[in-house]
């Protein structure tokens, strides 16, 4: 009983853990979805940059931000030092949600494997 209890509790923690990080992750690593809001939006317009332009710039801050290149970059777009400091605070953020989503869905295999061997069921 007291091993059912704390399974729970573990197995509620990977979960959480799990829902709370794969919600930030999915948009994070949904390029697709940014790019459909280029047109409604009139960032074309707005900026006078073209969509190509427009997606190398979001593509390159997003592959230094999900740890896929060292150096910050955003395409055409000029950045100061403050904010190339600011994306490497955010890459820091979005590495943890993927390490986080990574240890948690890891975490919940482990105890369904377990749980299956010993036959153990969460209260």
């Amino acid at each position: 009983m007291k091993n059912s209890k704390l399974l729970a509790v573990i197995t509620a923690l990977f979960t959480a853990l799990a829902v709370l990080s794969g919600a930030i992750a999915v948009p994070l690593l949904c390029r697709p979805f940014y790019y459909a809001h280029i047109g409604p939006m009139g960032l074309e317009q707005l900026t006078g940059l073209t969509r190509e332009q427009i997606q190398q710039a979001f593509d390159q801050v997003m592959d230094y931000c999900l740890g896929l290149r060292e150096d910050f970059a955003a395409g055409i777009l000029p950045f100061s030092a403050s904010g190339a400091s600011h994306f490497a605070d955010v890459r820091g953020l979005f590495l943890l949600d993927l390490w986080v989503l990574g240890l948690s869905l890891a975490g919940l295999a482990v105890l369904f494997v377990v749980c299956r061997k010993k036959r153990l069921r969460p209260s």
